[in-house]
């Protein structure tokens, strides 16, 4: 009796190629492509793109760009389109080890805050002073930090506020700060994570 063969089915075949669409704070442009065998399938999909694909202002820009990495996640798909939303993000391990160099202190601050526009977020900065410094003046940076970031985010919208914390603009204003307390090397937003609500 001849034994019937199954058809092999290649996965790989059934799978379609969709334009990954940034966020309109980005321009709303393709920024790359995406794989998926089904558009249900991609919805919720986060997927890391760097900030120097996102903005395109010259090569010099493109490279101080290029430590950055952004989180974006799938909302919807049109056609060929998966638009996308922005959800954080981060630097790379590999830059925020520069700063930490011999002699320097290095502070560490996770803080909740809200924009304006009441939306929610978690901010992981990194600021390192220059020498070694007292657990009092550790004290104070951190306490800087805190009630500065608070206050400069509650001003700001949210677009306005990820545009600036990516642009490094509220790191300089928190640099301005700190710098009058002891002597600051630099001041980062290593991680920046927007609180979803999933119903």
């Amino acid at each position: 009796m001849a034994v019937k063969k199954k058809k092999i089915v290649d996965k790989w075949k059934t799978k379609k190629w969709y334009d990954l669409v940034s966020p309109e704070m980005f321009g709303g442009k393709v920024v790359g492509e995406i794989i998926s065998s089904d558009e249900k399938s991609l919805l919720n999909r986060i997927v890391i793109v760097n900030l120097a694909e996102l903005e395109t202002e010259g090569e010099v820009n493109r490279r101080m760009l290029s430590s950055i990495r952004v989180n974006l996640r799938v909302i919807d798909v049109k056609g060929k389109g998966a638009n996308t939303k922005y959800i954080g993000h981060s630097i790379q391990p590999s830059y925020l080890r520069t700063l930490a160099r011999r002699g320097r202190t290095v502070i560490d601050l996770v803080s909740d805050e809200k924009t304006k526009d009441e939306k929610e977020m978690r901010i992981k900065l990194v600021a390192v002073a220059e020498g070694s410094i007292s657990h009092l003046v550790r004290k104070n940076l951190r306490r800087e930090m805190k009630t500065a970031l608070g206050e400069i985010v509650k001003e700001m919208d949210f677009e306005k506020c990820i545009s600036e914390s990516l642009h490094g603009k509220i790191t300089g204003k928190l640099y301005n700060r700190l710098k009058q307390i002891t002597d600051m090397a630099k001041v980062e937003i290593k991680k920046l994570e927007v609180k979803e609500n999933f119903e």
